[in-house]
């Protein structure tokens, strides 16, 4: 399967498939912690003095491409009084990255480095940057979206259960 990373998704720009016109740049991404789902790319964060936001919703996307992301109007692009749900979202850069994670049972695993995405925009994974503990399930330092327990706003919270074993994985590999 391949994923895209977030970090790597910043900087892209985003294009009207209507027509060719590119409407911006991803300035951030903005997941919401509930669902565990994209919500938004973040195309302009204003200034420091500013920070008026413009955005994009996730379901807007057509493409999430290697390259650029496709969008299919040019008019997609939200004022921040638009985006009424804005505040319960988190944003990659400054909420998410970094982030610690621990297991249900009290123990630090890492940090998060990156957040994957599959090609349909979906939350896949998240990447560790410095591990606290080398285990079994952790030995690609990704952690898949579906051992969430809670995404909170001072830590992510994983269920070790839920993380395929690396037979597992073989084994997935195999069918």
């Amino acid at each position: 399967m391949s994923l895209l990373s977030m970090h790597e998704l910043i900087g892209k720009p985003v294009i009207s498939v209507t027509n060719g016109q590119n409407i911006g740049s991803v300035a951030d991404i903005m997941v919401d912690p509930d669902k565990l789902a994209l919500a938004a790319l973040v195309t302009s964060k204003g200034s420091l003095l500013s920070r008026k936001i413009e955005a994009i919703r996730a379901a807007e996307v057509q493409v999430w491409g290697v390259h650029v992301i496709l969008v299919k109007e040019p008019d997609v692009v939200l004022k921040e009084d638009e985006l009424y749900d804005r505040d319960a979202w988190m944003s990659f850069s400054d909420d998410l990255k970094s982030r610690d994670i621990v297991s249900l049972d009290g123990v630090r695993l890492g940090a998060i480095k990156d957040v994957l995405i599959d090609l349909q925009g979906q939350l896949a994974a998240y990447e560790l940057g410095k591990p606290y503990k080398e285990g079994e399930g952790l030995a690609e330092k990704r952690i898949p979206v579906d051992a969430t327990q809670s995404l909170g706003k001072d830590f992510l919270v994983v269920d070790l259960r839920k993380i395929p074993s690396p037979s597992d994985q073989l084994d997935e590999i195999e069918d």
